[in-house]
C-alpha cells in the first residue's frame, strides 16, 4: 500500500511526464506519430521524469530510441522499474557501449542528469554529450543540459546545447543567465498543479521570459 508521499510523488512525476510529452508533441509541429525521437537517460529525478513520458510518447505513437548510460542492470528502484516497465511494453532500449552511435531522429531528448550537477561529465555521461551534440537534431533537455549548473550557471565541458530546457521545478538562478540562452534554449516550466487552463492545455509547459515569469 502506497503512503501519502508516495502517492503525491508519482502523481507528481506522471505528472512531468504528460508535460514532457506535451511539449515534444509542440516541438514536432503538433504530431508525434512514427516522428522518430531518441532519450539518453542517466540514474537522476530528470531520468525518472523522462522514462515516464517515454511511456506515453510510445503510446502516442512515436518510434523511440532509449540510450542508457549505464546497463540496464545497474538501475535500481524506482528507475529500474520504470526500465522493466518499458521493456515489458518492446520499447527498444540500448546502452552507450564503445564505438555507438546515436540514430538520426527528429528531436533528441536529454533526460542524463537535471538538476544539480556539480562537477564536470565523465565516462559514459561524457560520450553521449558528445555524440548528442554532434547529431543533427534539436535537444530538449530535462530540468537542465546535462554539463550545465543550474544553480550558478557554470558550463563544464562538455556539455548539452538545447533549443528547450524543461524546468520540473522552479527556475535556478543560473539557468536564467542571459548568458545560457544559446545553451538553455527556451526555457520552460510546467503549469501549476491548479492551472485554469482547459484540459487540451493543461499538460502543455509554459516558456519563461528573461526575469523567470510566465508569459
Amino acid at each position: 500500500m502506497r503512503t501519502d508521499y508516495q502517492q503525491e510523488r508519482l502523481t507528481t512525476i506522471k505528472r512531468a511526464g504528460r508535460s514532457i510529452t506535451a511539449l515534444v508533441k509542440s516541438l514536432l509541429d503538433g504530431d508525434l506519430v512514427d516522428r522518430s525521437v531518441v532519450m539518453v537517460v542517466g540514474q537522476s529525478e530528470s531520468s525518472y521524469a523522462g522514462l515516464v513520458a517515454a511511456q506515453m510518447l510510445l503510446e502516442a505513437g512515436a518510434w523511440l530510441q532509449i540510450v542508457c548510460a549505464a546497463p540496464t542492470e545497474s538501475y535500481s528502484g524506482e528507475l529500474a522499474a520504470q526500465l522493466h516497465s518499458l521493456q515489458e511494453a518492446g520499447a527498444p532500449l540500448a546502452w552507450a557501449e564503445d564505438g555507438w552511435e546515436l540514430p538520426p531522429c527528429d528531436l533528441l531528448i536529454d533526460a542524463l542528469l537535471g538538476s544539480g550537477q556539480q562537477q564536470p561529465p565523465s565516462a559514459k555521461v561524457r560520450e553521449i554529450i558528445l555524440l548528442a551534440n554532434s547529431n543533427a537534431a534539436p535537444i530538449l533537455s530535462i530540468d537542465a543540459p546535462a554539463g550545465v549548473n543550474d544553480a550558478d550557471g557554470t558550463c563544464f565541458s562538455p556539455h548539452i546545447t538545447a533549443v528547450a530546457t524543461l524546468l520540473l521545478n522552479s527556475p535556478k538562478p543560473g539557468l536564467r543567465q542571459a548568458s545560457l540562452r544559446p545553451v538553455c534554449g527556451t526555457l520552460y516550466q510546467l503549469q501549476p498543479a491548479d492551472s485554469s487552463s482547459t484540459n487540451a492545455d493543461a499538460d502543455l509547459p509554459l516558456p519563461l521570459t528573461t526575469n523567470g515569469q510566465n508569459t
